[in-house]
């Protein structure tokens, strides 16, 4: 089986320093918040490219979207305050059903192994067994959820 990926992210951000809720928008193309009303997050579109989906992450920050919440400090990583935050990854697949559950499965472990395993060395061990006890499927070995268009790999943190 050919399988051609599409790599996309939507790295978030904790929004520090302010008790009100964003003002941002939901369904903003590039820029706006996750669920929560103190969490950001990026959403450049999708590439066949890892160079052109990262240069389109900096480019959206050198863009000013956000320029909005530049009085507050930002805060990266798995917990800002009480909020858990993550760098997700997401893989767009051309193909469904079984072999496309058997796909992710493989494709999880091999990320765990090799992303998950060397990123833990970096980060906060306190904030990451928070994040893993947060409400949500996040920030443990294996998590992941199907979309439809693909897999959406959640163990990181942002």
């Amino acid at each position: 089986m050919s399988i051609k990926l599409k790599l996309g992210a939507d790295p978030e951000f904790g929004i520090l320093g302010s008790d009100d809720e964003l003002d941002l928008p939901y369904a903003s193309l590039q820029f706006g918040k996750d669920g929560c009303g103190r969490v950001a997050e990026l959403r450049p579109p999708p590439s066949n490219s890892p160079h052109i989906l990262t240069k389109t992450i900096y480019d959206i920050l050198q863009s000013g979207t956000y320029a909005k919440l530049t009085d507050y400090p930002w805060k990266a990583g798995n917990m800002a305050d009480s909020e858990p935050i993550g760098g997700h990854i997401h893989f767009g697949l051309g193909f469904s059903g079984h072999d496309k559950y058997d796909f992710c499965n493989e494709a999880v472990k091999i990320l765990d192994f090799y992303l998950a395993g060397p990123i833990s060395l970096i980060e906060d061990p306190s904030e990451a067994i928070d994040r893993m006890e947060s409400e949500g499927e996040y920030g443990h070995l294996g998590a992941w959820r199907e979309q439809p268009w693909g897999l959406e790999y959640r163990t990181l943190g942002s």
